[in-house]
């Protein structure tokens, strides 16, 4: 997935300075909160160099699943907002 669809999909974007991290390098994710309680984050593992890099997204509570594609997300955002 690319940045370009994370933003269409309604994700945030989280900066993360070194100061708050002390990892040795600022880097950025993307978050998205469906709804109260169910949010997926989106990481491409190749901070700082992140431009071009495929995003992973994924829902920490649900270790089962490693990646979520596009498709499931907007189901997953419809379904969950029809609720």
């Amino acid at each position: 997935m690319t940045e370009k669809d994370l933003i269409e999909l309604g994700f945030d974007k989280v900066n993360v300075k070194n100061s708050e991290s002390n990892n040795g390098y600022d880097y950025y994710y993307y978050n998205l909160n469906i709804i109260k309680g169910c949010s997926l984050t989106a990481d491409n593992k190749a901070a700082p160099n992140a431009e071009g890099k495929e995003w992973i997204v994924v829902n920490y509570d649900w270790p089962h699943i490693k990646k979520i594609r596009k498709p499931e997300i907007i189901k997953l955002i419809r379904l969950l907002h029809q609720m």
